[in-house]
């Protein structure tokens, strides 16, 4: 009897050792499923993986995993969203803790500025030099700062400019206090702009009012002292108002005419040119002048054909607008070398003298409207000041570029690249 009962109560501790091993390893494996945010299999492993009490268990784990995970997948669906969202806005956006450095920032963040890479973990002074801005941030964070302002930085070595807008961003958690997101349009070139019509409207009325001033003064002395003027005074005074109305018709002429190239209406009518042909015509309606200042007019063509597809009366003014601005301006020259050749798919057209040149701080200039190396030299000579920039706007209505090239005392060289005709 006594064998009997050792032998039932061995089964009996076999069997609730058994069934505490497999309570074990489910716990076990149930841990490892959650950690591995997987939901959990009890019935891999048989009937001794799936002990009293578990089935329940499992359950709720599984529950849990399940989501856990669409909470993740809607996380990172919302995150997608929002970087799809912030990588196709032109503006640049970013989030700043409180020490300011960039916690988030967009792709046109680094486009606009010019950086190699984001700025994540960077401080906004090290990018953004700019007094102003970090002023601004200040205030946004203590809840003061303006709506929309517009401020200057330098980026890389440019001076560019922004209008900021920046909000304070409202958190539970203590760590990020302070954050503020600052969405910056960039403006740069509405400025540049701005400041180009500025000067071109103080230019235009500082051309104008010279001739007018002189016109004015000599028509009031032959109104008022015409009794007093003998015939020689007054036909002096009626040819400088004749030259200063033909300055002024000239210049608003070329006035419109920059106007009508600028404007989206192609005022082009192109057909094949040779370009060759058209410089020796401008060379020959410039002998005559030549030969009065004694110096030389040459033309000089390359072997391959120089054809291109342009209008021949606007490319006829390119290139009298470049001989007549070397009369106008290269003192001392002697020597006025017409040339087009073509190279590869280009053909080059230019005009060369051996005057005295160019200062290099003024060769990047030349193209500007108005702008006058020699100020006071160009007014007498009747210069407007818009010749060379009336000739950039013409090649590149064209498709080609032009470029200046000169050494002081040596002489200028310009010249115009155009498309060769195929």
């Amino acid at each position: 009897m006594a064998y009997v009962i050792i032998s039932v109560l061995a089964v009996l501790v076999l069997f609730l050792w058994r069934r505490q091993a497999a309570t074990a390893r489910a716990a076990a494996e149930l841990a490892a499923a959650a950690r591995r945010r997987a939901p959990f299999l009890a019935e891999e492993g048989g009937a001794l993986s799936r002990p009293a009490g578990m089935e329940e268990l499992t359950t709720m784990v599984n529950s849990l995993v399940e989501e856990n995970r669409r909470l993740r997948e809607a996380e990172q669906d919302h995150v997608a969203r929002i970087k799809a969202t912030l990588g196709s806005l032109r503006e640049a956006v970013l989030i700043i803790n409180n020490e300011n450095a960039v916690l988030v920032a967009n792709e046109a963040l680094r486009q606009l500025l010019g950086l190699t890479e984001p700025p994540l973990g960077k401080r906004i002074e090290t990018f953004l030099q700019s007094s102003a801005l970090v002023e601004y941030i200040r205030n946004t964070r203590a809840g003061g700062a303006a709506e929309h302002t517009e401020m200057e930085f330098t980026a890389g070595g440019k001076a560019l400019w922004f209008e900021v807008t920046g909000a304070r961003l409202n958190t539970r958690r203590e760590a990020e206090e302070g954050l503020v997101l600052l969405i910056m349009h960039d403006i740069t070139r509405q400025k540049r702009l701005e400041r180009v019509r500025t000067e071109f409207v103080a230019n235009v009325s500082h051309e104008l009012r010279t001739p007018v001033t002189v016109i004015k003064g000599f028509v009031e002395t032959l109104l008022e002292d015409r009794a007093e003027l003998d015939e020689k005074d007054q036909v002096r005074f009626l040819t400088t108002i004749q030259k200063n109305v033909c300055r002024l018709h000239q210049l608003l002429e070329e006035l419109l005419l920059l106007s009508r190239l600028e404007s989206s209406e192609s005022i082009l009518k192109k057909e094949t040119v040779a370009l060759g042909d058209v410089l020796r015509e401008v060379a020959e309606s410039y002998a005559g002048r030549a030969k009065e200042c004694g110096c030389e007019v040459i033309v000089e063509e390359g072997a391959e054909p120089a054809r291109i597809d342009g209008d021949p009366l606007r490319l006829s003014q390119v290139l009298e607008n470049l001989v007549e601005n070397a009369f106008k301006h290269a003192r001392g020259f002697s020597r006025l070398r017409l040339h087009v050749d073509r190279i590869g798919a280009e053909v080059v057209c230019g005009v060369e003298d051996d005057g005295a040149g160019i200062p290099a701080a003024d060769l990047a200039r030349v193209f500007e409207r108005f702008y006058r190396v020699e100020k006071g030299r160009s007014r007498e000579s009747g210069g407007t000041g818009l010749g060379l920039a009336i000739v950039k706007h013409i090649v590149q209505l064209h498709g080609g570029r032009v470029d200046v090239a000169s050494t002081p005392g040596k002489g200028t060289h310009f010249r115009c690249y155009f498309p060769a005709a195929e």
